[in-house]
This record gives structure tokens, C-alpha cells and sequence, in this order.
């Protein structure tokens, strides 16, 4: 029952956006300049949209720090950290979305169209330079061989009006199949396309050995080995909680906390929780106090029976830590990998720039 309340409340979110947003964009349609002279530029719903994500993010980092201090609990400080980082990555995907989105936009002049963009340098288009032009999912315009010179998307305002502009210029659409075969022929268009085919991989390259050298920095500072001490402790059990893969235990007449986390706790006898009782007496061994001054429990003993050993305890945090290492080096070889492949890329283009392309250009 919650999984569908819970998707009827998106889909009803989703629903209540886009009536939204299709009211943004028309109430923006309608004050568009009559002018010969026009901006074609994203809806201020989409700048909406991206601004509530960065404050959505924002606030989610803010509860998952609170909750982190609320709650407690250091099994939760690894999953805590994901969490954050995977919300700054969201953040900066907004952030990046709203300024591309605010500042990438055309202006329609009598004599061209300036193209101003975010990342690159501001350019200007003769209406002369443009042959053909294409209205699927927005507008794409392409010169009399086939090579894209600019594309906005359907989410601007002013798609339609530009699209009628252009057709009044003695543009015409883009022959199907695209790229003919006089193109495919045209050693021009196929050095564009070799030099779209290098960028594309280019980037494609720099975000996996971006995204693997994150993976591998988090895994590895997550990654810690804290050497056992093994001290005893006697006492009576005053109560006990055995939760999310956890195990607290309170001794009388003692302030402590100790506890089994969740990498030792499959070590534990399950038998345990069947003799375990207030007001046993039990030898508990401690392995070492962790940084929110918890009693990490590497043995448990209750009537000559041990239902934890300390070395198979200190075995798995070893063999959990072992892990996190070489995880965090295997992603390490693997980012390194795809950088060396993305460097071999750069100076592909870099070469065919210079030589082939600019020779066809």
C-alpha cells in the first residue's frame, strides 16, 4: 500500500510540474517580441526546475549532516558519507544545468544569428551559411554538406517561431536518409563526423576515469583497520538491543556502551540470542573503542561458552578492510586505464585538427 501511495504522490507531482511548466512556457510564448529581432532561449520554468533541484540538494546534505549527529551512530557515518557526496553530485549536475540552461541562448538578428554559449566563444551565423534545417525535438541547422552548425532544443521558447524564420530565409528541411549519399562521399562531412566520433569518445573516457577515481577515493578513505586490544570485562547483562545487524549490550552499574558492529556481527553464534538474558553474568572482551567512544566487542562468553570468538572477530575486520583497500586499487587501475585511453583520444583530435580536419574545413 505505501509503494503505491507513494507513486500515485509522483506521478501526481509529475502531472502538477509539467501543467506548470506548459503554462510558464505558453504565458512566455505569447510575450514573445513580434519583432524581427527575437531571443530563443530556455523556459523559466526549466531555470525553475533546476533551481528547486540545487535547493532540494542543498537541504537534503543538510538533513543527512543532521541526522548524522542525531542518530549517533557510527555504522551509519560510511553510508552517511555516500550520501552526501552523491547529493553534491547532484547539486552540481543542477548547478550546471541552470547556468547552461540561463546562459546558452540565440539571438535572431535581420542579418544572423549570434550563438551565445556558456563554454564557448560567442559566434555568428549567416543565414547564407544555412541550407538545411531540421524540427525533431527541437531545431538543428546544417550547411549544404551536411555538418551541424548549431541545435537548440524543444524545452526554448521560440522554437516555432525561429523554425518559420528559417523556412522564410530559403532554408529546407534535411534530406532523409540523413547523411545522404552524396555526403557520406563528401570528405569534408566525414572529416566532421571523425572529428565528432574523437570528441564524443574524448569526454566519454573522462567521465568514467573521473567517476572510478571518485569510487576509488571514497573506498579508500572508508577504508580502516584499528588494531585489537582484547581486554576482559565482567559483568550483568541490564539489557540489550539487536537491531539493523547491530548488538548493544548495557551492564549493570556500568556507563559504557558496548556493542558488536555490523562486520563482526555475522560472526556472533545465533545461539546467543537464545541464552542471553538480563541479569546473566558474561565475560565480554574488548576489542577497541571506536571514535564515538563505543566498546567494540571482539568476544562474548556466558557459562563457559563462547558465542564470539575474538579472533574470528578481529579476522573480519581485517578481511573487511583487506577489501576496501584493494576495491579502492582496483578502481584506482581502472580510472588510470580510462584516462590513459582518453589521453590517447586528446591527441588524436589534437592531430586530426590540425592536419586532416582543417585541411577539409
Amino acid at each position: 500500500m505505501g509503494e503505491i501511495i507513494s507513486s500515485i504522490i509522483c506521478l501526481f507531482f509529475v502531472v502538477i510540474g509539467s501543467l506548470i511548466y506548459e503554462y510558464i512556457k505558453k504565458k512566455e510564448e505569447i510575450k514573445l517580441s513580434l519583432k524581427s529581432e527575437f531571443t530563443v532561449k530556455s523556459s523559466k520554468g526549466i531555470l525553475l526546475f533546476f533551481m528547486l533541484w540545487m535547493i532540494i540538494c542543498s537541504l537534503g546534505m543538510i538533513g543527512v549532516v543532521i541526522y548524522l549527529i542525531t542518530s549517533g551512530e557510527p555504522n551509519e557515518t560510511q553510508t552517511v558519507w555516500i550520501a552526501e557526496i552523491i547529493l553534491l553530485a547532484f547539486f552540481f549536475l543542477g548547478t550546471l544545468g541552470f547556468f547552461t540552461c540561463k546562459y546558452n541562448y540565440l539571438v535572431i538578428k535581420d542579418n544572423g544569428i549570434v550563438i551565445k554559449s556558456l563554454f564557448k566563444k560567442t559566434r555568428f551565423i549567416k543565414y547564407t551559411d544555412i541550407t538545411y534545417v531540421n524540427c525533431i525535438m527541437g531545431i538543428q541547422c546544417f550547411d549544404s554538406d551536411g555538418i551541424q552548425l548549431f541545435a537548440v532544443d524543444h524545452y526554448h521558447i521560440g522554437i516555432d517561431k525561429l523554425y518559420s524564420f528559417l523556412l522564410n530565409k530559403g532554408c529546407i528541411e534535411l534530406p532523409t536518409p540523413y547523411p545522404t549519399k552524396e555526403m557520406k562521399d563528401n570528405a569534408r562531412f566525414m572529416a566532421y563526423r571523425r572529428k565528432s566520433s574523437l570528441i564524443s569518445s574524448f569526454w566519454a573516457l573522462s567521465i568514467f576515469a573521473f567517476l572510478f577515481l571518485s569510487i576509488g577515493l571514497l573506498a579508500n578513505s572508508l577504508s580502516d583497520f584499528k588494531s585489537y586490544e582484547n581486554y576482559k570485562v565482567i559483568g550483568y547483562v541490564e539489557s540489550y538491543t539487536n537491531d539493523d545487524e547491530t548488538l548493544k549490550i548495557k551492564l549493570k552499574n556500568d556507563s559504557n556502551q558496548y556493542y558488536v558492529n555490523n562486520i563482526v556481527y555475522d560472526e556472533i553464534n545465533e545461539n546467543l540470542f537464545k541464552v542471553i538474558n538480563q541479569d546473566d553474568s558474561l565475560i565480554l572482551h574488548i576489542g577497541y573503542i571506536d571514535e564515538y567512544n563505543r566498546l567494540n566487542i571482539s568476544q562474548i562468553e556466558i557459562n563457559n561458552t563462547i558465542y564470539l570468538n575474538m579472533s574470528d572477530a578481529e579476522d573480519r575486520e581485517y578481511s573487511n578492510y583487506n577489501a576496501g583497500i584493494i576495491s579502492s586499487y582496483i578502481f584506482f587501475s581502472i580510472s588510470a586505464i580510462f584516462f590513459a585511453f582518453s589521453i590517447v583520444f586528446f591527441v588524436k583530435l589534437k592531430r586530426y585538427s590540425k592536419t586532416v580536419f582543417k585541411s577539409q574545413i
